[in-house]
């Protein structure tokens, strides 16, 4: 018979204050910056814009009439299953605009494509359960008996491993957005066998999350003009 037993279960609630904070800026951000005007000479020489698929930095820059900010198009931005979930993050201007106009980036071909490539992917993480035991000996603590090259291996290997299990989540969920219509920036677009140096890793891992703080702290606080400083202020909040 199962046990129920009485005693209260602490639920971690740090992920979902974080998906609520980034929405709540992003919804701040975009009502305050409303009437900021937008380059349109920029957006001719944008190749993406010229070609008449969907741009991102496009649909980001450009400001939404008022109605736009109503309690309405608030919940459907907070309660979105691709997005709220577990998906990429999105800003509020850019989901806005394509619940209005659907993304034209991918068509039905090229997101049967996409599809294929997540099962695809699915079917080499299955692979690696079953025939690389990687994870096995990190959590064994089998580890500890192992050569220093051996262990170097098996690390690869874990890391790798967790490189795949993130994209699987990534990619179903903006998978499924973009079945809706909605275009949401894509994660790890480069395998992090490819990141040579920090950096890199660090714009590839959690892309989306990149360009969000890029686009409302990093640019607000200064940019480039103080990189040193603003450096550590997006890393202190994206540690707490």
């Amino acid at each position: 018979m199962p046990c129920y037993d009485n005693k209260p279960h602490n639920v971690d609630c740090c992920g979902l204050n974080k998906t609520w904070q980034l929405i709540l800026l992003s919804i701040d951000c975009g009502f305050k910056w409303m009437d900021k005007p937008h380059t349109p000479e920029a957006l001719q020489r944008c190749e993406v814009c010229s070609s008449g698929k969907t741009c991102y930095h496009a649909l980001q820059e450009k400001g939404l009439h008022i109605e736009k900010y109503s309690f309405c198009m608030y919940m459907c931005y907070l309660i979105y299953a691709p997005l709220y979930i577990s998906g990429p993050i999105l800003s509020f201007n850019v989901f806005a605009a394509q619940l209005e106009m659907p993304q034209k980036s991918y068509s039905l071909v090229r997101m049967c494509f996409y599809g294929f490539r997540w099962c695809l992917a699915f079917f080499l993480m299955e692979l690696m359960t079953h025939f690389f035991y990687y994870n096995a000996f990190a959590k064994s603590g089998l580890w500890w008996q192992l050569s220093p090259f051996q262990i170097f291996i098996v690390a690869y290997g874990v890391i790798n491993f967790m490189w795949l299990k993130f994209f699987l989540i990534w990619r179903f969920f903006r998978f499924w957005s973009l079945v809706n219509g909605v275009e949401t920036p894509e994660n790890m677009p480069r395998c992090i066998s490819n990141c040579h140096d920090l950096e890199t890793f660090w714009k590839s891992w959690h892309a989306s999350y990149n360009r969000w703080l890029v686009r409302y702290m990093y640019i607000p606080l200064g940019g480039s003009k103080r990189k040193l400083l603003n450096i550590w202020v997006i890393f202190t909040f994206v540690a707490i």
